[in-house]
């Protein structure tokens, strides 16, 4: 930490990182997210998405990893903006927490990215259940 006692952006970051890496945390913005995304009925959505690909090209054999490049942009986009602030909403929270005195808002386009991120994991999860 520099000597003027104001952490730089890789300190908080860092702490950040360490924090995400606790399992209870995890485990809530992700159960948060699961929970979510079934009340809205996307992962339905998505269930029908998946029935009508593999409907419409029966000679296609597709993998999973096919499954989820074509699916994938379509899924992201079918997230509502509710769901989507709400998660903000709560990552701001934990990193607010965190980073206490020191909390900059600038860190919204890493939540963005970590965010982004986590879709893609819990997409690959769901596609392989």
């Amino acid at each position: 930490m520099p000597h003027d006692g104001i952490a730089t952006l890789e300190d908080r970051l860092d702490r950040i990182s360490s924090q995400l890496e606790n399992k209870s945390v995890l485990e809530r913005v992700t159960e948060l997210v699961e929970s979510r995304l079934v009340d809205c009925g996307w992962k339905d959505q998505i269930k029908l998405t998946l029935r009508k690909m593999l409907e419409e090209d029966k000679e296609h054999t597709w993998t999973v990893d096919e499954l989820i490049q074509v699916v994938t942009p379509k899924a992201r986009g079918m997230v509502p903006d509710t769901v989507k602030r709400e998660l903000l909403h709560e990552l701001e929270k934990i990193f607010t927490r965190i980073d206490d005195l020191h909390y900059n808002k600038s860190l919204l386009n890493k939540i963005k990215d970590w965010y982004e991120n986590s879709l893609q994991v819990l997409w690959q999860v769901y596609l392989k259940n």
